[in-house]
C-alpha cells in the first residue's frame, strides 16, 4: 500500500494486520480488487519487488514499513480466516491445516524472505512485530510525525493460543516452509 500522504509504502503480509494499519493511516481499508496499485487497491500484498519496479522513485523516496509475525501463529490465522470466510468444517482442523500447509501456494509465495528482500538483502526500512504492534505502531508515527489512528481490531479471528493447533509434522511443516522467516527475525514455537 502506498500512502501518498505520509509517504510511506506498507509492505503487508497476510495476516499481519494490514486492513488495520490501512484504516488507521488512510481511514480506509483496502479490501477490495481491482484499482492502480496506488492507496493500496491493486496489490494488497505486493512485495518489495513489485513496488521497486512499478513504482522506482516512490520506492527509494519514501519510508517502506511491514509488519511480521510469528510463521506459527500466523498460519493458523490464515487457516482459522479461511474456515470463517469459506464456512469450511469438513474433517478436524489439524486435517485442513495439513491440508493447506501442502497445497497452498501462498505460503510459498508469501515468506517474508519473498515479500520483503531483493537479492538476499532485507530491503523494507522499519519492520514491525505483530506481537508488539500497537507499540511499534505509535513509535515509528511519533518518529515520522505522523498522526494516525488507533489501530482497530479487523479480520481478527478467534482462536486458542497457536500452539494448541500443531502436531510434530505439522509444527515441521511450518518451520520448513518459512524456515528463512523463522531464522532471521529469531521466532520460535512456543507452547503456551
Amino acid at each position: 500500500m502506498i500512502v501518498k500522504k505520509h509517504k510511506l509504502i506498507f509492505v503487508h503480509p497476510p495476516k499481519c494486520a494490514g486492513e488495520s494499519i490501512c484504516i488507521a493511516l488512510t481511514g480506509t481499508n483496502n479490501n477490495r480488487k481491482g484499482g492502480d496499485g496506488m492507496e493500496g487497491k491493486r496489490g494488497k500484498h505486493w512485495g518489495v519487488n513489485d513496488y521497486s519496479s512499478k513504482y522506482p522513485y516512490l520506492f527509494k523516496t519514501y519510508c517502506s514499513f511491514t509488519v511480521v509475525r510469528n510463521p506459527w501463529d500466523r498460519v493458523i490465522s490464515w487457516v482459522k480466516y479461511h474456515d470463517k470466510r469459506r464456512n469450511r468444517t469438513q474433517g478436524t482442523f489439524k486435517h485442513r491445516l495439513k491440508h493447506d500447509l501442502k497445497s497452498w501456494g501462498w505460503m510459498k509465495r508469501n515468506t517474508y524472505e519473498k515479500l520483503l528482500c531483493m537479492n538476499g538483502r532485507m530491503c523494507v526500512d522499519k519492520v514491525l512485530r505483530f506481537e508488539n504492534l500497537n507499540e511499534d505502531f505509535k513509535k515509528m508515527c511519533r518518529e515520522l510525525n505522523i498522526t494516525s489512528s488507533p489501530l482497530p481490531i479487523i479480520n481478527s479471528t478467534s482462536h486458542d493460543h497457536y500452539s494448541a493447533y500443531y502436531d510434530k509434522d505439522t509444527q515441521e511443516l511450518v518451520k520448513s516452509l518459512f524456515s528463512w522467516d523463522i531464522n532471521f527475525f529469531k521466532y520460535k514455537f512456543e507452547n503456551d
